[in-house]
C-alpha cells in the first residue's frame, strides 16, 4: 500500500498559505468611511458658564434638511491626549457633544480633529473625519492658561497674601499681594504684570501690563512682590 502522507501535507500547506493570504477587508457591521458632509460642520467651544469647568463641547451644525444621529466622537489635537465621546445624539439643526479637557501642553493652535461615526436619516452607520474649528479662541484662552499655569508652576511659587478693602463706598479697592518667588528651574519666564478682565478692571497703583513693567524669574532672581488692585 502507498504512503499518502506528502500528498496530504501538501494539501494542508496550501490551505494554510491560501487561509494567511486573504484579505480581512471591511467587516459587514463595520460602518464605512466616507467624505465628511458638506452641509455639516464641527466646531470646539466653551460657554461662558463653563470657565469655572474643564468641560469643552463639539458643536455639529447641520444645514441641510435631514436628521443626524450621532453614536460616537474621537476628539485628537497636539495639544491634549484623545478623547472620545459615545452616546446617541440626534438632531436636525445642531447640537453639543460635551467632553471634559485633559491638561494642555503649550504650542500653537487650538482646533481639534474629530472622527465622527454616524448616520443620515435612516441609513446606514458611517465615520467621517473632520477639523472642528475654534471659531471664537475661546478654547486656545483655555489651552493657553493650562500652559501658563505650568510655566509659572516650573518657574516660581505662588503665595497669595490677605485680601483687604481699601477705602468706602463706591471709592473702595480690592488689594491682594502676591509673591512669586523664583525656583530656579527656568532662565526664559518673565512676569510682566496682571491683566484686566471682562468683570474686573483695576485700579491705579495695581502692577498691571499697561504700566510696561518686567519682573524676571530666573535663577538669582530675587522675589517678585506686585500688588493686584
Amino acid at each position: 500500500m502507498r504512503r499518502q502522507g506528502p500528498a496530504w501535507a501538501l494539501l494542508v500547506l496550501a490551505l494554510v498559505l491560501g487561509a494567511g493570504g486573504c484579505r480581512s477587508g471591511v467587516g459587514p457591521d463595520e460602518p464605512e468611511t466616507t467624505a465628511f458632509p458638506d452641509a455639516l460642520t464641527a466646531y470646539v467651544d466653551q460657554s461662558r458658564l463653563q470657565r469655572q469647568t474643564r468641560t469643552l463641547f463639539i458643536r455639529l451644525v447641520n444645514e441641510a434638511e435631514r436628521r443626524v444621529t450621532v453614536t460616537r466622537a474621537d476628539i485628537s489635537s497636539a495639544r491634549f491626549a484623545d478623547v472620545t465621546w459615545t452616546g446617541e445624539q440626534s438632531f436636525e439643526n445642531e447640537t453639543d457633544l460635551e467632553f471634559e479637557l485633559p491638561p494642555a501642553t503649550c504650542g500653537d493652535g487650538s482646533d481639534a480633529r474629530v472622527r465622527l461615526t454616524y448616520r443620515i436619516d435612516e441609513g446606514p452607520e458611517q465615520v467621517s473625519e473632520t477639523t472642528a474649528t475654534d471659531r471664537y479662541g475661546a478654547v486656545a484662552l483655555f489651552l493657553d492658561r493650562d500652559c501658563a499655569q505650568d510655566t509659572l508652576t516650573e518657574a516660581a511659587t505662588l503665595e497669595l497674601g490677605d485680601v483687604r478693602g481699601v477705602g468706602r463706598g463706591a471709592a473702595s479697592v480690592f488689594e491682594l499681594p502676591v509673591t512669586l518667588t523664583p525656583t530656579g528651574r527656568r532662565d526664559d519666564v518673565t512676569f510682566l504684570g496682571f491683566d484686566d478682565t471682562v468683570l474686573f478692571a483695576q485700579a491705579p497703583g495695581s502692577a498691571s501690563v499697561n504700566t510696561g513693567a518686567s519682573y524676571p524669574l530666573g535663577p538669582g532672581d530675587p522675589p517678585v512682590r506686585a500688588l493686584l488692585r
